[in-house]
């Protein structure tokens, strides 16, 4: 990752280590709620499945220890995922 931080007066930058991300979540398959709806996707769009896509994400800090720490805590998220 490469970071610049600058102000008016002064400039720094950085260039980190690699570090890791992990993500785990849940999709709930909508397609029961409306299966007519998804029947008429399907065959005129080809549109397979429509999730419901839940989910946490952490990044980690890089490996070298020297480096600007670019953890994050827990993000959660939401999303609709769509399957052509």
């Amino acid at each position: 990752m490469n970071i610049k931080e600058a102000n008016e007066v002064d400039s720094v930058s950085y260039t980190t280590d690699f570090g890791f991300t992990f993500s785990a979540g849940l999709l709930f398959q909508l397609n029961w709620i409306d299966p007519n709806g998804a029947f008429e996707g399907r065959k005129n769009f080809g549109l397979q499945n429509t999730y419901l896509d839940l989910f946490i994400t952490k990044q980690t800090a890089p490996v070298n220890p020297d480096d600007p720490d670019t953890s994050t805590d827990m993000a959660y998220g939401a999303g609709l995922r769509v399957e052509f």
